[in-house]
């Protein structure tokens, strides 16, 4: 768990239109999943930075699963 949080970061972290994803290793895939595990979305990626647009979501708590060749991650954030 510990280094999973250093891998990635993301802010703002409560976002309200877009949230900025930062990883030390590059991420292949990103998939965000409402708070009763439900994916919403599911987006492929090749870089270590990402913005992603969650205007179109609803106010609340969500995950975001990262995937790469190196690591898995879920974090949790809030939308505004």
């Amino acid at each position: 768990k510990e280094e999973e949080l250093q891998r990635v970061s993301l802010y703002p972290n409560p976002a309200n239109d877009k949230l900025e994803i930062t990883s030390r290793l590059p991420m292949d895939g990103l998939s965000i999943m409402d708070i009763n595990g439900r994916e919403l979305d599911r987006i492929e990626v090749s870089t270590k930075n990402y913005t992603l647009d969650v205007s179109s979501l609803s106010k609340g708590i969500y995950f975001l699963k990262i995937q790469s060749r190196e690591f898995k991650s879920t974090q949790k954030f809030i939308k505004n």
